[in-house]
């Protein structure tokens, strides 16, 4: 910046001095000091003690992608530095555990909520006891309690974006064996840009 204004100055005065504006004596000749010394002392020392110094501070938001079940990774769809929007899939972990716990579960259900019928019909002919459509009831609740847990199991087997962003630094792998609740994948995000997952 100092050596554009000092080029600026020295080709106004060379304009002046060619045009006959301004006569070249000594003042004009020790005139480019004299600036050069007032661009400094005015402009330039006073700039350095105002300028920001030291460590800079980037900001950025990270977000962890920690998957809530635990499995063998099947597939990663998501590229590396791929913009992805809220809900893209970033991986998937093998569904068929639970799966498999959906379905009996499921069972288990309809056979309780079969006893369940029979006790009532029972207690309402006066051949069975309170307790026993009590107990039943309480089963067919905690099962569908069960199965509730079970499906959002399933359910998050397939990792999803959080928000919007960039994919940055997959190193996610298909046949790798996650734990759930694991530190391993992590995606990071700014959202300024919307830089989205490093799956690590």
């Amino acid at each position: 910046m100092m050596i554009a204004l000092m080029a600026v100055y020295l080709v106004l005065l060379f304009v002046l001095v060619r045009f006959g504006i301004v006569s070249f004596n000594l003042f004009w000749k020790c005139s480019p000091f004299i600036v050069l010394l007032l661009l400094n002392i005015l402009l330039f020392i006073p700039m350095g003690w105002g300028a920001p110094q030291g460590s800079a501070l980037v900001v950025r938001n990270a977000v962890s992608i920690i998957p809530n079940v635990a499995g063998e990774v099947i597939d990663v769809p998501v590229e590396g530095n791929a913009a992805l929007k809220t809900g893209d899939v970033l991986f998937r972990i093998d569904p068929v555990p639970y799966e498999a716990q959906v379905r009996a579960i499921e069972a288990q259900l309809k056979l309780s909520a079969t006893r369940l019928a029979q006790m009532t019909q029972l207690f309402e002919r006066d051949s069975g006891r309170g307790f026993d459509v009590e107990q039943r009831q309480s089963e067919v609740d905690q099962l569908k309690a069960q199965l509730e847990g079970a499906k959002w199991n399933l359910d998050k087997t397939v990792v999803r974006a959080p928000a919007d962003g960039y994919a940055t630094n997959v190193a996610l792998r298909k046949g790798r064996f996650i734990p759930a609740r694991s530190r391993r994948s992590c995606r990071r995000s700014r959202p300024a840009k919307r830089r989205l997952p490093g799956l690590q």
